[in-house]
């Protein structure tokens, strides 16, 4: 309704057609009363709708926030990933006997067993302490 003081005065018309509470002294106050009411109301209700519009808002930040973080682990995952492919494309590529060829030693496999080939220099006695396993890493 565009004009709400026209529909108040079709309301009081109404009502004192159909009873007699204007007529009562306490009618006017009673009125009041009630539009204070209202007013309360519709200021309680304007400000939780603001708590929730304002929780939205936050809830909704936190989320692209969260979204944002979400996106740079997945990047940084497949940075990592990619990293590891490359290392293991360009050093890990198997051998002839199914094993790998290292820096400081290589190996095959078969289904029955395992051969490790670790070079050592010409002329190493097998008494020689110097080799130990500071190789084997």
């Amino acid at each position: 309704m565009s004009n709400p003081i026209t529909f108040l005065v079709r309301v009081f018309e109404f009502v004192s057609e159909h009873s007699d509470f204007l007529e009562t002294k306490s009618a006017e106050k009673e009125v009041a009363s009630l539009v204070c009411a209202v007013e309360k109301k519709r200021e309680f209700l304007k400000v939780e709708r603001e708590k929730v519009e304002k929780k939205k808002r936050e809830d909704l930040k936190a989320s692209k926030e969260r979204g944002k973080s979400d996106k740079r682990l997945k990047e940084e995952k497949k940075s990592k990933a990619e990293d590891t492919n490359k290392d293991k494309s360009t050093s890990r590529v198997p051998n002839k006997g199914n094993g790998l060829d290292l820096e400081k030693y290589s190996w095959t496999q078969s289904l029955q067993e395992v051969n490790v080939n670790v070079p050592v220099p010409n002329g190493t006695k097998s008494r020689s302490g110097h080799l130990g396993y500071q190789g084997w890493q």
